[in-house]
């Protein structure tokens, strides 16, 4: 498991990209609850699966991609916004992330 884990300590231009690859979804987060409006919808599904997956692979680099709260305090709220209205279905799968 540590090599795997060592595998995600990405630095440099793969983490300058991947953080860059969200920057679209804060701004939109910045002025709607959820990055389909008001409700979440079928984006809100992939952009959460795509946290959830890395955050189950590599939860370091997650938080330096997702959790920035410098750089990115609305996806944040989103992801805490999307876990908490889907709790009573996520629960069992949430216990199995690693804590953030």
């Amino acid at each position: 498991m540590e090599s795997a884990l060592a595998e995600c300590d990405a630095t440099g231009p793969v983490r300058e990209r991947a953080q860059k690859s969200v920057t679209p979804f804060e701004k939109v987060l910045a002025s709607s609850p959820f990055l389909c409006g008001q409700n979440p919808g079928f984006v809100d599904y992939i952009m959460y699966a795509r946290y959830a997956m890395m955050r189950a692979a590599c939860p370091t680099e997650c938080k330096a991609v997702w959790l920035r709260e410098d750089v990115t305090p609305n996806l944040a709220k989103w992801i805490e916004r999307i876990e908490t209205k889907y709790e009573a279905g996520l629960g069992e799968a949430l216990k199995r992330l690693p804590p953030m």
